[in-house]
């Protein structure tokens, strides 16, 4: 069995109304949801051999976030509720990621912005997806303003191979 599949049958509801098109949404939510629960895993143990605290504190709430949202979609049946708490957790994640790397001009991980982005809407309806994306393009911007004025310190700090392996 694959990872996806415990996943899945760990959340899936077993019983539901959807019709097809939501059914394949909760499917693509939950693989979703299970990307970013192993993203926050890989994170938490990469941030606690540095150590850094806030980015493993932000590393075990995207774990704790994806894992209610999948959790709210098996016993709440609320896909956009889950949706948003799994967009919340990446995306609270993501940006204190590039924050800490010293912004959206100097962080080697600002890719997320496109990334979350891309993800926003091929799983989020296009309000959803828009709204999210504003978000993240606004929070984007203040950094880039921080950045431009030299007020983002970078706090990660990575040896040499830890830097290659970063990038």
């Amino acid at each position: 069995m694959t990872p996806l599949a415990i996943w899945r049958k760990l959340f899936f509801p077993k019983r539901h109304c959807w019709n097809d098109d939501q059914v394949r949404l909760v499917d693509t939510l939950l693989f979703f949801t299970l990307l970013c629960l192993f993203t926050g895993l890989y994170s938490l143990m990469k941030w606690a051999q540095q150590p850094h605290t806030l980015l493993m504190i932000t590393s075990m709430i995207l774990i704790s976030v994806e894992v209610i949202a999948a959790a709210t979609i098996r016993f709440l049946r609320q896909i956009n509720l889950a949706l948003n708490l799994g967009f919340f957790g990446m995306v609270l994640h993501a940006l204190n990621v590039i924050y800490q790397g010293g912004g959206i001009l100097t962080s080697s991980q600002s890719l997320w912005v496109a990334v979350l982005i891309i993800a926003f809407y091929l799983t989020g309806n296009l309000v959803m997806a828009t709204l999210w994306s504003l978000v993240v393009i606004a929070l984007s911007a203040v950094m880039v303003q921080q950045g431009l004025q030299q007020q983002i310190v970078v706090t990660i700090a990575l040896s040499e191979a830890g830097e290659a392996i970063d990038a």
